[in-house]
């Protein structure tokens, strides 16, 4: 396998359709998601030296895309430079893990990590120099970066693990009749009640956006709601 440290957008646009394969329908993995982004999170200036795109592909012997590293290069006096997952930090991405083919994440692994090992010894110019690698929002279960760690711990790197914030699912019935009778019976007066109160009296209407060209006063008028109920609770909410 070959693998290449490709740091524009645009180097990496061509293979979004592949990317898209890879992400396994888990929106936090997708190239829509990540490329996005990046955009808004990456630096402005074309010629920041402090944080660049670092994403590596991985190709086999017959040049198909097979696995994808979706990361960035964050430089700092402090840490040194440090290669970061795209989609970290407070946008509240989760799932984010080394993107590949099912049944090849070992291969993928052993060949991302022998390309950091020879980039922390090869020190042209055109190299991803590199001092660490911190990676989050991955599950704790998740195959392919345990095979990278895995890898980069056989090749002597020292690995430092620990637990990061909790990542809360519900299972929800199909339905809203199922819904309410799984709640308890002071659950199922309040939201009758709130149905009564809200809905049914017409003082609150629900919209569905069925076109694209909707969506942003959609999204004007759900912010302003949140953080009207969130600031009348004394909090900033999540848009502030």
């Amino acid at each position: 396998m070959r693998v290449f440290w490709l740091n524009t957008l645009d180097e990496l646009a061509p293979y979004a359709d592949e990317w898209e394969r890879l992400a396994g329908g888990v929106p936090f993995r997708s190239w829509t998601w990540l490329s996005n982004w990046w955009r808004h999170y990456g630096p402005n200036d074309a010629d920041n030296q402090h944080t660049q795109l670092a994403t590596l592909c991985v190709f086999d012997d017959a040049n198909a895309l097979v696995g994808v590293a979706p990361w960035y290069l964050d430089c700092s006096a402090m840490r040194g430079r440090v290669l970061r997952p795209l989609g970290c930090g407070e946008v509240c991405s989760e799932y984010l893990t080394v993107l590949c083919q099912p049944s090849r994440e070992a291969a993928v692994a052993d060949a991302i990590a022998d390309f950091l090992v020879q980039n922390t010894l090869d020190k042209s110019p055109d190299t991803l120099h590199w001092d660490s690698l911190d990676l989050e929002a991955v599950d704790a279960e998740d195959r392919s970066v345990a095979e990278l760690v895995r890898c980069l711990s056989g090749a002597d790197c020292s690995v430092h693990r620990e637990n990061g914030p909790s990542c809360w699912r519900l299972e929800l019935p199909t339905d809203w009749e199922s819904y309410l009778a799984s709640l308890s019976k002071r659950q199922r007066r309040t939201v009758r009640r709130l149905e009564r109160d809200l809905l049914t009296s017409g003082r609150a209407t629900l919209h569905c956006v069925t076109r694209l060209d909707e969506l942003p006063r959609a999204m004007e008028l759900l912010v302003d709601l949140h953080q009207r109920r969130r600031q009348s609770l004394g909090e900033p909410g999540c848009f502030a």
